[in-house]
């Protein structure tokens, strides 16, 4: 994509960069000035590689830094399957989608985001507006990580405990979702205390509901 870049340039400024680059023109005082010095320096270099033929010395250094680019190429080409120890399916569940080779593979459409806050003491349960919480562009892709919404729920259970005054509110949030086209689906059980789950966690079967596949 980068090298395709060139496609916009102008055609007669990259043509002559290019005979720039790629030229092999030599003026006579330079061809003459480098033929002398070639013919001083022959012998010298004929003598030194019989002498000292080169040899590829596998020091400390240059195995440190071969080792380090073999590291960092394995590291590239592993990393990106890392979702097949975790889940069958990525693009529902979040895991393992970063960093990794499945890009526009998912479309989420929002069709249902109710966020209410239960007072354990008494028992009240209370709306939550989450506009003032959320930017435009943080409410339309919270959905593609589900692991955005619990750290939605610990910012809201926060928040609730400074402005509330609440000793320890519980967040439940309903996100009903289209999935790649498919009928509106929860991601999670809308009494599912999201405030309890570790977000380091790699594993969806505890708390997240499996993707329905029918139409």
């Amino acid at each position: 994509m980068i090298c395709s870049t060139i496609l916009f340039f102008n055609t007669s400024k990259v043509s002559r960069f290019l005979e720039r680059l790629f030229s092999k023109k030599v003026n006579t005082e330079e061809l003459d000035e480098l033929e002398e010095s070639v013919e001083e320096s022959v012998e010298e270099i004929e003598i030194e590689e019989t002498e000292n033929p080169p040899e590829l010395k596998w020091n400390i250094s240059r195995r440190l830094v071969s080792l380090v680019l073999i590291l960092f190429v394995i590291f590239h080409l592993a990393m990106p399957f890392r979702h097949l120890l975790y889940t069958d399916n990525p693009e529902w569940t979040g895991i393992a989608s970063r960093y990794s080779w499945r890009m526009k593979m998912q479309s989420k459409e929002i069709t249902d985001f109710k966020v209410t806050m239960t007072d354990k003491l008494s028992g009240d349960v209370m709306d939550i507006d989450i506009a003032p919480f959320l930017t435009t562009n943080q409410a339309a892709h919270i959905a593609e990580d589900p692991y955005n919404v619990i750290y939605l729920a610990k910012y809201l259970k926060q928040k609730a405990l400074k402005k509330y005054a609440k000793v320890d509110p519980i967040i439940h949030i309903d996100l009903k979702v289209k999935f790649n086209g498919l009928p509106t689906q929860a991601m999670f059980p809308p009494t599912l205390e999201l405030t309890q789950i570790d977000w380091n966690n790699n594993t969806e079967d505890s708390w997240m509901l499996p993707l329905k596949m029918n139409e």
